[in-house]
């Protein structure tokens, strides 16, 4: 798959990713499931979006933790959700639900939690942003720890239960070369080379119904 535009260092970016990469997909009615602020519906003005989060500025607000999606079957062409499910203690319970809303298609992305950064923070006691035990309360934090292949086996053997099949999968390198980490390049793309494991940053799936 050949990228439009291959980086993005926030949520907002996150959105003109899949509008760039996935646009094809974005057709008729779509669901945005962890929209934040909404993003998405700005970037595809025009377009029948419907965001849903936690956040204030969702058109639906509601906690995923202690609500049902409040939609019909097959209610919309198509669902987006990324970077939400690790989020969620009911895991299975949410994607099961997002196949059911979905008409056509659903995207969803899972980050890599195996990334040699998590690791060696791991192994060097650093504390993790979405991990560890913080002095206080955190807002955002995952309760999955899962590698690529762990994330590609659940879509592809939960293909026959939920009837879907996995129409595109795409394995994300967020990195940009810069001056600051230029010194890096040869030691990432060797690394690449023989684990993408270590060096991926999510991993992306368009599912059809």
């Amino acid at each position: 798959m050949k990228l439009k535009q291959k980086y993005y260092t926030d949520r907002k970016g996150r959105q003109h990713f899949l509008a760039a990469n996935f646009g094809k997909y974005l057709q008729g009615s779509v669901l945005d499931v962890g929209c934040s602020d909404n993003h998405l519906k700005n970037i595809l003005k025009g377009q029948r979006i419907l965001g849903v989060d936690i956040n204030k500025n969702a058109d639906v607000v509601l906690n995923l933790e202690k609500q049902k999606l409040p939609f019909k079957k097959g209610e919309f062409d198509t669902v987006i959700c990324l970077e939400v499910l690790e989020h969620l203690n009911n895991f299975y319970e949410v994607f099961e639900d997002l196949l059911k809303i979905a008409k056509k298609y659903v995207i969803i992305s899972l980050p890599n939690n195996y990334d040699i950064y998590t690791i060696s923070s791991i192994f060097r006691g650093k504390p993790m942003k979405q991990y560890g035990l913080p002095p206080t309360p955190p807002e955002d934090r995952h309760k999955w720890l899962f590698s690529l292949k762990e994330a590609i086996r659940f879509l592809k053997v939960n293909q026959r239960k939920y009837n879907y099949k996995i129409k595109e999968q795409l394995i994300h390198f967020n990195f940009k070369i810069t001056i600051k980490n230029f010194w890096k390049v040869p030691f990432y793309y060797f690394i690449k080379l023989f684990r993408k494991n270590l060096v991926a940053t999510n991993i992306w799936f368009v599912l059809e119904k």
